[in-house]
């Protein structure tokens, strides 16, 4: 093991998907919701959003309690990209003003607490 490259890609759909997020109180589908312009599918892609977002958190706060030998830890070390394909309005397919965060340094490459 050389430990040269640790990759992992996670995804939960895509906008195109017919994923239904009912625990956020959603009951149209996330087509349906990124498609719409009116105030309802705006406040459900918020939702969708803030959700992908604690997901994400979840996943720097693991990766920051994994210590590493040089004394940082695996978020030190790491860079997680989240995109988001729909830009703030889905409903105008476009990548408009599309989210992008990026958490980590990769082990200094990258300047943090930048936004």
């Amino acid at each position: 093991r050389n430990d040269r490259a640790r990759v992992a890609t996670i995804s939960w759909g895509n906008v195109q998907s017919q994923m239904r997020f009912e625990w956020l109180g959603l009951t149209r589908s996330f087509h349906e919701i990124a498609e719409g312009s009116d105030g309802e599918s705006k406040e459900g892609m918020a939702k969708i959003q803030a959700w992908h977002a604690s997901k994400v958190a979840w996943l720097a706060e693991e990766l920051s309690k994994i210590p590493e030998r040089d004394g940082k830890t695996l978020l030190d070390h790491s860079l997680i990209v989240w995109l988001s394909e729909t830009g703030v309005e889905g409903f105008r397919h476009s990548g408009d003003n599309g989210l992008v965060v990026l958490v980590g340094s990769l082990g200094g490459r990258f300047k943090t607490g930048r936004w």
